[in-house]
């Protein structure tokens, strides 16, 4: 019973020298949170359905409309070139298709660009998608383009020639922004003609600027 009383007093004594004593934050519920400590968001990532797979020839017919066209923001260029992807690539005019600068992507004709698939020029087209909005700049004027439709043609190193499945000859085509459509069955030829193809190598890198396939990307002038 003394012990007890003893205790008592002791207890009665801290708390009149220390109030915050029997304060709350002596009872521990949990860790508290680190203030200190870095949250890591992610930005929220807008998906677009990719045109084309590498398991498939033909690129994705989705509508043009279901996906916003955006423009990348740039400053208008006095050079010819291309802004897209949020890549502004120089333009080279270019007679011979044979030709490809290092430097630059070349255009043949009004309807026909192509460059390597380097990071700094054409690299930038596998990210390419139905509905991607993206401008050229020619004589300083600015065109606006949507891409309508994705390709990917094989490139036959035997006789040269850019074909579907090992047949046909499409690079004609091509050059003039027309992508060609054979029936497998009937041999039926369609065209849909459009205002500008973009192509660059795809699928195997062989060497020498030589690749397996080549990646088309079909435009709209909007």
């Amino acid at each position: 019973m003394k012990r007890l009383f003893l205790l008592l007093i002791i207890c009665l004594t801290e708390v009149m020298i220390n109030p915050n004593y029997l304060a709350a934050d002596k009872v521990i519920l949990g860790a508290a949170p680190d203030f200190n400590a870095v949250e890591t968001v992610e930005k929220p990532v807008v998906k677009s359905a990719l045109a084309v797979s590498a398991s498939s020839n033909l690129a994705s017919t989705a509508s043009i409309s279901s996906v916003p066209v955006v423009y990348t923001s740039v400053t208008a260029t006095s050079q010819d070139a291309i802004i897209i992807g949020g890549k502004t690539i120089l333009i080279e005019q270019s007679d011979n298709t044979g030709y490809v600068s290092n430097y630059h992507a070349n255009r043949y004709g009004n309807k026909y660009i192509y460059g390597h698939n380097s990071a700094n020029i054409f690299g930038v087209l596998y990210g390419s998608y139905v509905g991607q909005g993206f401008t050229v700049y020619t004589g300083g004027v600015a065109r606006n383009y949507v891409v309508s439709r994705v390709v990917v043609y094989e490139k036959n190193e035997a006789n040269g020639l850019l074909q579907l499945n090992g047949k046909g000859n499409y690079m004609g085509a091509v050059s003039n922004a027309i992508e060609k459509i054979i029936d497998p069955v009937t041999g039926q030829v369609s065209i849909n003609s459009y205002d500008l193809a973009l192509m660059t190598c795809y699928g195997t890198m062989l060497g020498g600027g030589r690749a397996t396939h080549r990646f088309v990307v079909f435009a709209s002038e909007v």
